[in-house]
């Protein structure tokens, strides 16, 4: 049995070929027969008689006439149950061909039969004509109401005339009755008995004739194949159907003009489709009806029951008619003018009787044609018409779905449809809003997730309705999760994103700063416009959105940064522009740190290349940086110079770079902050260092001279040298050098220094120690303990640099008393005698100057305060000098105590510049009291006694008797003063003691220590 069963089904699958190879020589008899009962030796025969080559030359001869048309003559046609014989399939006008005894094939185009969207607006427009003209008398057409539609149809005056000309056929037979009008094969009929005459070209004539064969085609296709019922033909009838159509197209093409139709071939060859679309159409409808007599049938002749418009033709038709009662177009807009109820209008209700549209067919077709006019023109209002009809149709489906499921109507097949057809524009849309561009881009996603919602509810009731009202008793609405949406949203950044980057693909360091900053500026701009619209559906819309751009980004970077080994322009660039994206996206705070791009891994080992590079070319400033810098002022309102600035602009331009990076960099930032400020401290560092050489303060202890006591000559010898000191005078300062006790090339430094170098020296330190503060502030990016590590790095060099400036204060202060005032101080005040000219006034005067550029140079008035402090110290000291230090041309008495008590008061006056509630301004009394305090007691207390005195009191310095010993001196203050004492008991005890220990240590050439602190 399943060999037989295995025969029987290659048997049919053999004949569906065939059938299907040569419908054109296939007897029609053998179209309407089951296979199964088909003979296979006569069905072979009578193909092998069809294709015999006698016949086919035939039809050559045939369709190669030239000759004059025959003329227009229906009688040619054999009326019903007529004695002529049947024309033969073969008799089917075909291409020429060269004979070779195998049968050609005319091949159908794949898309035969598919009408154009205008045409089938014409199409739509005949059949209005056909339900509205053609069925009602002559006396009853309202030609206004007609003319009125076809204009609202766009539809010119001509074609209407030239369509109602050619459904106006003038039968010679009265027995020919035509079917009704609005029946399909009214058309079939109409072109069977055209005059194509009426035509003024060929491609009108077939234009026409296409519109009608293939409104026909269609719908007996729909009706012999309904796509919603599993009771469809097989493929091979469906086949043959479109090869007949086309060839009698073909037949009615090869025609040389439209008034030269042989309507004797065209006859024969239509008649052949004719019969084939009865037989195929009863074999569907009745098959067990057909008589003998009616083997082949004639469907204009036979099929007197109309074939409806079938759906989805039907429906197409209607929705065509109905978006030109709905809309107008004015000014390339289309205005809405039909109502809000969706009510069937009152032009269009025969027209829904004939397709056979239900009322609730037209509330769905209203909603297709919404949704036409929304994707034409994406204006809100058509978005929200949409929306109301498909809550109408919804309360339809929820309330009445006997309605819907209604088998006399195709209200089901066609919301299926409408819902598939929306389902897919909502995959389109809702895959890229980013596409969208309308007024109201947010509103109308909103509205479309909405819609998307609604009709997966709206689906699942069509579908399986007993099902989804036993669920709805649990619960009120079937939910749609988010996930439905996370897709939408993936999808939509996917298209958006490669529209953003195509422009630079392929990503390179040369167009990937551009390129990134175009993305962020999308994502600003548009993340939350179509993020927006997701909201009510997907909470975390925003997020899942931004994820997306930056998962698609990730892989970019990779491929960007992937083989970076070297530093270039384009890839610090490229780097800081993957910074800003990085906090762009922190500052979104819409995604966790650890869902960020990873671009950490990608640019730390580059920012450490570039870092090392940075120490390069700092260590190469600073080799030139003292070079180039003259240590003067740079100008009235900034006193410091320009390398101390130069210094800091360039760590702060440094650090501004790599700051750009911060995003980039993540927690490895604070990392390479404290790396580079190492190297500014660094710096810091050398450059304290520098300053220290330059300004010589270091050397400080070989600006005071050493000691010139020595034992004063004999009086004779002493008036003589007395008397020779006016004239010897310049020889005396000349000679001093020899006190210093070091080489002349530093004597030489030190007379050559300027004091406004040392003042702008002192400017720059100061102007360090200020601005590291504002550096450890500035760049702790309000990291609480980035900035204790910097603060902590930083301690140490302010600390040294504090330290340095106090020293290089006590250094010019020093250097303006010992070195430029050693002229008209050191060397020649409180010579003896003492006189108004030796004294100090002269020497406090020649200090002007130098004080004028102190004030003149420093970074404050308190900054001038102090190194004024430190000059004044300095002068103390050098009234000390000359007093204890001064040599044996300095010779004082008990009497000149109070003489040089009276200077000191003096020098106090001079730099404590008191103002009118005699607060000192400059110098603060209490620091020249703490100066002055070891010098008065030695001026107040040992110089005003005489040297018996003295002598008495230096053997009771040990047993702590004598007012030196109370006045916490030692023997070698003593031995100083009397030293400089020129009568005999002074001479004598410093004879005795020359060679006293105590007396070494204040001789000539001895190191001072200054009791002046």
């Amino acid at each position: 049995m399943d060999k037989v069963q295995s025969l029987e089904n290659d048997k049919r699958v053999l004949l569906e070929f065939i059938m299907h190879q040569y419908g054109h020589s296939v007897p029609t008899r053998y179209l309407s027969q089951p296979l199964v009962s088909i003979n296979v030796t006569e069905f072979i025969q009578a193909i092998k008689s069809a294709s015999s080559p006698t016949a086919m030359a035939a039809v050559t001869a045939t369709n190669g006439h030239t000759g004059a048309a025959a003329p227009h003559n229906h009688s040619n046609i054999s009326p019903p149950k007529s004695n002529t014989p049947t024309l033969h399939s073969s008799l089917l006008p075909s291409p020429p061909y060269v004979a070779t005894g195998t049968p050609p094939i005319i091949t159908t185009p794949d898309t035969y039969g598919h009408l154009t969207k205008e045409q089938l607006h014409l199409a739509s427009y005949e059949t209005y004509l056909l339900v509205n003209h053609f069925t009602k008398p002559t006396d009853q057409r309202n030609t206004n109401e007609e003319d009125s539609f076809r204009i609202q149809m766009e539809i010119s005056k001509v074609k209407h005339d030239l369509f109602i000309k050619m459904f106006t056929i003038k039968a010679q037979h009265k027995e020919l009755q035509p079917p009704r009008f609005h029946s399909v094969t009214f058309r079939l009929w109409t072109m069977r008995y055209a005059d194509f005459s009426g035509f003024d070209t060929m491609d009108s004539m077939m234009l026409w004739w296409r519109r009608q064969m293939y409104v026909v085609l269609t719908a007996l296709a729909n009706m012999l194949k309904d796509p919603f019922d599993e009771k469809s033909p097989s493929p091979a009838v469906l086949s043959t159907l479109r090869q007949h159509c086309f060839n009698v197209e073909s037949c009615l093409a090869a025609m040389p003009a439209p008034g030269s139709v042989d309507y004797r071939i065209y006859s024969q060859a239509f008649e052949i489709l004719d019969s084939y679309i009865a037989s195929s159409v009863l074999q569907r409808t009745s098959p067990k009806n057909i008589s003998p007599s009616q083997q082949r049938p004639l469907a204009t002749e036979y099929l007197n029951e109309p074939i409806a418009y079938t759906f989805p033709l039907n429906t197409n038709m209607y929705e065509d008619l109905l978006f030109y009662t709905l809309f107008e177009f004015s000014n390339d807009e289309i205005v809405y003018v039909g109502n809000d109820t969706l009510e069937t209008s009152s032009c269009l209700v025969p027209m829904s009787m004939a397709l056979r549209i239900s009322e609730p067919m037209s509330k769905i077709c209203h909603l297709n044609c919404f949704l036409t006019s929304y994707q034409a023109e994406l204006r809100e209002d058509h978005f929200i018409r949409l929306k109301k009809s498909l809550d109408i149709i919804e309360e339809i489906i929820t309330n009445s779905p006997t309605t819907i499921q209604d088998p006399s109507f195709a209200t089901a097949s066609l919301l299926k449809l409408t819902l598939k057809k929306i389902a897919q524009w909502l995959l389109k849309l809702l895959s890229d809003v980013h596409s969208h561009k309308s007024e109201h881009t947010s509103r109308d996603i909103e509205l479309a997730c909405s819609i998307y919602v609604q009709s997966r509810e709206m689906w699942n009731m069509l579908s399986s309705y007993v099902k989804y009202i036993i669920y709805n008793r649990r619960n009120k609405s079937m939910k749609t999760t988010e996930s439905n949406f996370t897709a939408f949203l993936t999808s939509s950044i996917s298209c958006h994103y490669g529209r953003i980057s195509k422009p630079y693909r392929p990503l390179t360091l040369d167009n990937f700063s551009t390129f990134v900053e175009q993305l962020i500026k999308e994502i600003a701009l548009n993340l939350r416009v179509y993020t927006r619209g997701f909201a009510k559906h997907h909470g975390n819309a925003a997020s899942c959105a931004l994820q997306e751009f930056v998962n698609l980004y990730s892989m970019d970077l990779k491929v960007v940064f992937g083989d970076v080994y070297f530093l270039s322009p384009q890839v610090l660039q490229s780097v800081q522009t993957s910074s800003d994206f990085q906090l762009f996206l922190q500052d979104l705070k819409l995604l966790p740190l650890e869902k960020l791009p990873p671009v950490t891994e990608y640019v730390s080992t580059v920012i450490s290349s570039w870092c090392q590079n940075q120490e390069k070319s700092f260590n190469k400033w600073f080799e030139n940086m003292f070079q180039v810098d003259k240590f003067t002022p740079m100008d009235k309102d900034h006193k410091h110079s320009s390398s101390v600035l130069d210094m800091f602009q360039m760590f702060y331009q440094t650090l501004g770079t790599l700051s750009k990076m911060k995003g980039s960099l993540g927690t490895n930032f604070a990392g390479f902050i404290i790396t580079l400020s190492g190297m500014f401290n660094k710096c810091l560092i050398i450059y304290n260092q520098t300053i220290a050489e330059i300004s010589l303060q270091n050397q400080k202890q070989h600006l005071y001279p050493f000691s010139l006591n020595e034992k004063i000559k004999k009086k004779g010898a002493f008036r003589k040298s007395v008397n020779s000191l006016t004239s010897s005078a310049t020889g005396v300062g000349s000679r001093e050098s020899e006190k210093y006790n070091v080489s002349p090339t530093l004597i030489t430094k030190f007379q050559n220094q300027s004091l406004q170098t040392l003042i702008v020296c002192l400017n720059n330190l100061d102007f360090i120690y200020k601005n590291v503060n504002d550096y450890v502030e500035h760049h702790s990016y309000a990291d609480v303990n980035l900035k204790k590590s910097l603060a902590d790095m930083f301690l140490p060099t302010q600390s040294s640099m504090k330290n340095s400036a106090t020293a290089l204060i006590d250094y010019i202060g020093a250097k303006v008393v010992f070195i430029d005032l050693k002229e008209t101080f050191i060397d020649i005040c409180y010579m003896f005698p003492l006189s108004q000219r030796t004294r100090v006034d002269e020497p406090l005067e020649s200090l002007n100057p130098h004080l004028r550029t102190i004030y003149t140079n420093v970074s404050s008035t308190e900054r001038g305060n102090d190194v004024l402090t430190a000059v004044c110290k300095a002068f103390l000291q050098g009234l000390e000098y000359l007093i204890l230090y001064g040599g044996p041309n300095r010779i004082y008495s008990a009497k000149d105590s109070d003489l040089i008590d009276l200077d000191i008061e003096t020098i106090k006056d001079y730099f404590l510049d008191r103002d009118e509630q005699g607060v000192a301004k400059a110098v603060q009394e209490l620091h020249f009291d703490g100066f002055a305090k070891n010098l008065r007691k030695v001026v107040n207390v040992l110089m005003d006694q005489g040297s018996e005195i003295l002598i008495e009191q230096y053997s009771g310095v040990n047993s702590g008797t004598s007012k030196t010993a109370a006045a916490g001196f030692g023997k070698e203050v003593l031995m100083a003063i009397l030293v400089h004492r020129n009568d005999k008991p002074a001479r004598s005890f410093i004879k005795k003691k020359s060679t006293d220990h105590f007396y070494l240590q204040i001789k000539k050439n001895s190191k001072v220590n200054f009791l002046t602190q």
